[in-house]
């Protein structure tokens, strides 16, 4: 069973923050569209059965929540961020967790009037990233 860190959480909220950013404005839809599916659907995902609880999925929606307070509005830094970090984690990252990820940033683009072309751009950004081999 993999363990992840909190850093490793650090940085997902980090991503869904970026992608939830992309047009330049954070809404308290897409927060609740993030914790809603982390809630949901992660706990029951094959990446974190028996090892994820919502201690780490509040890591997530903390780290989320401090990028909104400080009005973080760069989002290709937290995406360059997350790239950075899988690079030097890549055995964490499987296939499974992958598709759960882009799922998530998904759920979060489409919590407020549809993707727009800025989300469209992160979200490609994001599959080339996640799906290479």
């Amino acid at each position: 069973m993999k363990t992840y860190s909190t850093a490793f959480y650090k940085v997902l909220g980090q991503l869904f923050y970026g992608i939830a950013a992309a047009d330049k404005k954070v809404l308290a839809e897409e927060y609740y569209a993030l914790k809603k599916i982390l809630e949901t659907e992660w706990p029951m995902a094959d990446a974190f059965k028996n090892s994820t609880t919502s201690v780490d999925i509040q890591h997530i929606l903390t780290e989320f929540k401090t990028l909104y307070k400080k009005e973080q509005v760069a989002p290709e830094t937290w995406l360059e961020a997350f790239f950075s970090f899988k690079k030097k984690n890549e055995t964490l990252f499987t296939k499974s967790l992958n598709q759960l990820i882009l799922n998530t940033a998904h759920t979060i683009a489409n919590s407020f009037a549809r993707k727009n072309k800025s989300e469209l751009i992160m979200l490609a950004k994001l599959d080339l990233e996640l799906n290479k081999e």
